[in-house]
C-alpha cells in the first residue's frame, strides 16, 4: 500500500503505515464524536484498531495476541480476588511482551520492522493499570492515597466496554495509556463539560471562581462503573468545553512538523554515525558537540508520533483538564505523553522524567514504585532502581536498554543528592527548600545567592542535557558492544561526571559544604513534606467511604487559630497535590491532621466531609 512513498523516503514501509494510522486517527476521531454513546462506541474503537492492524500494518496475529492478553486478564480478574490478583497480571502480561521482545529480536536484529510490541507496551500499561483498579476498589479507602481512591473500581466492567477500553484507536499504537474510569467516564459523558455560558472569563477572579464552589449534597454523586453498557444507544447532547478542535489540530500540525524535521535531519547526526571508523579521528569537543545534535534530532521522532496521537485523543474529547488561572482558557493536557518545552529545559532529572513519556512514568509510579515499597516506608535507592528495570525490561530484552535505565536510576539518585545538599543553600532567605518548612542557614550573602542560584540552573541544564544524550546512546544503539565502543569514543564522559559526583558526596561533601557555607550535614537536611489529601463524605453524620471528592479544598484563608476556609470543587475523582499551608506537618512525620469540613446549612454548621491526609517525604 505504501511500498512508492517508502521508496522515495528511503523508509521502512510499515513506519509510513504506522504514520498514516495515526493521521488517519483524526477524521475517525470526528465520526467517533458523533456515534450513540455506549457499546456502538466500543465497536467502533475495536473495529478501527483491527483496520490499524490487521489491514495497514498486517499485523494480523499481533492484533489476536493482543486480544489473548486482554481476555486473559480479563478471567484473572474475575476468578481470583487474592491480594495477588494484581501480580499474577502483571506476570501474564509481562510475560507474554517479553516472548515478543525475543521473537522480535531473532527474527529482525536490526529492530527496524514495525512489529506488534509496540502496541503491546502500551497493552500492558492499561491491563496491569487495570487490576490495580480493581484490586484497590476490593479494598478500603483508608488503605489509599489519593491517586488510588481516585481510580478505584469497586465492580469489574462488560467484556465489551473492556476491550473497547483497551483497543481504544486512537492510542492503541503508540499510547498514551489511561486508567478506565477514565475511559467509562467519556464514553458514557460522565465526564465535566460545560456550555458556553459557563465559561469564565479572561479575568483571574473568574476564571478561579468557576473553578471551585460550595458542595451541597445534590451536587454529589456516587462513582459508578457499570458492569453493563447501560447508556447504549443515547446520544451525547452536551457539549464539550471550547477549543477541542483547535488544540487538537495544533498537535497534528506540530507532531507533522517534528516528523519533517526528523526526517530531514536524521541522517545528519545520529548515533549510528558514531560508529563510523572516521568519527573517531575527530576531537573530542567536536565529538561533545556532535552527540548533542544526535541526541536532540532523535527525539524528534518521538515528539512528532506523541504528539499526533495526543491530538487524537483530544479530538475524541480525552484531556479536558478545567481552565488555566491565568488566561481563563480550556487545558486538554489531562492525557498528554511530553512537554517539549520543559524537556528541552529540564535542569533537573525530575523535570525530566515527569515531563518524558509522563503516562508511562505515572504506570511505573502507580503501578511499580509504590506495589513494591512497604506501607509507611519511605522508598530509598532499591525502589528507584527497581522501578527503572521494571521499564528496562518493559521496553525490550536489548542490553542497550538496561545501559540507560541503570544510568538513569543513578542520575536520579545523585539529582536528589544535590537538591538536598547544594540547592537549599542558593535560594533567597526565607524560601522554603520544597512545600514548606524553613530554609536550611546558609553563609552566603542573600545578593550573591541570587546569582549563584541562576549559575547553579544553568549548570543544572549543561549537565541534564550532557548526560541524557550520553546514557541515550545505548537506547538507540541497543547492542552492547556498539555501546561500549560509543562510551569510548567519547571518553565515557558521562559516567566520569556521575562516579565523580557520587565520590564528592561519599567523601564528606556535605560536610564540606557546611564548613564553607554554613549549611546543616546532609543527613540533616530533609526534603520537606507533601500532602496528599482525599475528602470523604459525610451522610446523616457519618462518613461514606464509597463517595469520594478530591482534590480537597481550595484554602483561601485562615485565623489565628489555624482554622481554615475555602471551597470544595464540584469535579469528582480528579486527583491533585495538596500542600497544607496553615498547618504544615514537621519533616519526617508520617501522618499530617484530620480535620473536618462544615457547611452551614439552614444557619447551622454540618459537617459533610472530612479530610485523611498521608505525607511523604519528596524522593525527587
Amino acid at each position: 500500500m505504501f511500498a512508492k512513498a517508502a521508496q522515495k523516503l528511503g523508509v521502512p514501509e510499515e513506519q509510513i503505515g504506522f504514520v498514516f494510522c495515526l493521521i488517519a486517527a483524526f477524521p475517525l476521531a470526528s465520526v467517533y464524536n458523533r456515534l450513540p454513546l455506549g457499546s456502538v462506541r466500543h465497536s467502533y474503537s475495536i473495529a478501527v484498531a483491527a483496520f490499524f492492524l490487521i489491514a495497514v500494518l498486517k499485523l494480523w496475529s499481533g492484533f489476536f495476541q493482543l486480544v489473548f492478553s486482554i481476555i486473559g486478564t480479563y478471567l484473572i480478574v474475575i476468578f481470583n480476588r487474592t491480594n495477588r490478583m494484581p501480580w499474577l497480571v502483571f506476570a501474564f502480561v509481562m510475560v507474554h511482551l517479553t516472548i515478543n521482545h525475543i521473537l522480535r529480536t531473532i527474527i529482525d536484529p536490526s529492530l527496524n520492522l514495525m512489529g506488534i510490541t509496540g502496541a503491546q507496551m502500551v497493552l500492558v500499561m492499561k491491563l496491569s493499570s487495570f487490576a490495580w483498579n480493581i484490586h484497590d476498589g476490593r479494598r478500603s479507602l483508608s488503605e489509599l492515597d489519593a491517586a488510588q481512591a481516585a481510580t478505584r473500581l469497586t465492580k469489574v466492567p462488560g467484556l465489551w466496554s473492556f476491550l473497547g477500553y483497551a483497543l481504544f484507536f486512537p492510542s492503541v499504537l503508540i499510547g498514551p495509556s489511561f486508567d478506565f474510569a477514565l475511559y467509562d467516564s467519556h464514553v458514557n459523558k460522565k465526564l465535566s463539560t460545560e456550555s458556553n455560558n459557563n465559561q469564565p472569563s479572561t479575568s483571574s477572579t473568574s476564571a478561579r471562581s468557576v473553578q471551585t464552589a460550595s458542595v451541597t449534597m445534590s451536587s454529589i454523586k456516587q462513582p459508578d462503573i457499570r458492569g453493563d453498557d447501560d447508556v447504549s444507544g443515547s446520544v451525547a447532547r452536551t457539549k464539550s468545553p471550547s477549543g477541542r478542535k483547535r488544540v487538537a489540530y495544533v498537535h497534528l500540525a506540530v507532531g507533522l512538523g517534528f516528523l519533517g524535521a526528523y526526517a530531514l535531519l536524521g541522517s545528519k547526526a545520529s548515533y549510528q554515525n558514531t560508529l563510523r571508523p572516521e568519527w573517531q579521528s575527530y576531537s573530542w569537543h567536536f565529538k561533545f558537540l556532535y552527540v548533542q545534535a544526535a541526541g536532540f534530532i532523535a527525539r524528534l521522532k518521538y515528539y512528532g508520533v506523541w504528539e499526533l496521537s495526543d491530538g487524537a485523543m483530544i479530538l475524541c474529547g480525552f484531556g479536558f483538564n478545567g481552565y488555566d488561572p491565568k488566561t481563563g482558557r480550556t487545558k486538554w493536557n489531562k492525557v498528554r505523553n511530553i512537554d517539549i518545552i520543559r524537556i528541552e529545559t529540564a535542569e533537573n532529572y525530575k523535570v525530566l522524567f515527569d515531563s518524558w513519556n509522563m503516562r508511562t512514568s505515572i504506570w511505573l509510579r502507580e503501578s511499580v514504585y509504590k506495589r513494591i515499597n512497604s506501607h509507611g516506608k519511605k522508598p530509598g535507592f532499591k525502589t528507584t532502581l527497581a522501578t527503572f528495570t521494571t521499564s528496562a525490561f518493559w521496553h525490550g530484552t536489548q542490553p542497550g536498554y538496561y545501559m540507560t535505565f541503570f544510568h538513569g536510576g543513578l542520575l536520579t539518585s545523585l539529582g536528589k543528592l544535590f537538591r538536598r545538599n547544594v540547592r537549599p543553600l542558593l535560594l533567597p532567605p526565607g524560601t522554603p527548600a520544597s512545600g514548606h518548612g524553613p530554609m536550611p542557614s546558609s553563609s552566603i550573602p542573600p545578593a550573591l545567592r541570587v546569582v549563584l542560584k541562576r549559575a547553579y540552573d544553568l549548570l543544572g541544564w549543561v549537565a541534564v542535557q550532557a548526560t541524557l544524550n550520553y546514557i541515550v546512546s545505548s537506547f538507540m544503539l541497543l547492542r552492547l558492544a556498539e555501546s561500549i565502543q560509543f562510551y569510548r569514543a567519547t571518553a565515557w564522559y558521562g559516567d566520569i561526571l556521575i562516579v565523580g559526583s557520587f565520590l564528592f558526596f561519599k567523601l564528606g561533601g556535605g560536610k564540606f559544604l557546611k564548613r564553607t557555607f554554613g549549611g546543616p550535614p546532609s543527613d540533616s537536611i530533609k526534603t520537606p513534606t507533601k500532602t496528599k489529601s482525599v475528602l470523604v463524605v459525610h451522610q446523616n453524620g457519618q462518613p461514606n467511604p464509597s463517595i469520594v471528592i478530591s482534590p480537597p479544598p481550595s484554602i483561601v484563608d485562615t485565623n489565628s487559630s489555624g482554622t481554615r476556609y475555602g471551597s470544595i470543587p464540584f469535579s469528582l475523582g480528579e486527583t491533585s497535590d495538596f500542600t497544607d499551608l496553615s498547618a504544615p506537618s514537621s519533616p519526617g512525620e508520617e501522618s499530617g491532621p484530620e480535620w473536618a469540613w462544615e457547611h452551614n446549612v439552614g444557619g447551622k454548621g454540618k459537617t459533610i466531609a472530612s479530610e485523611r491526609t498521608t505525607d511523604e517525604t519528596s524522593e525527587l
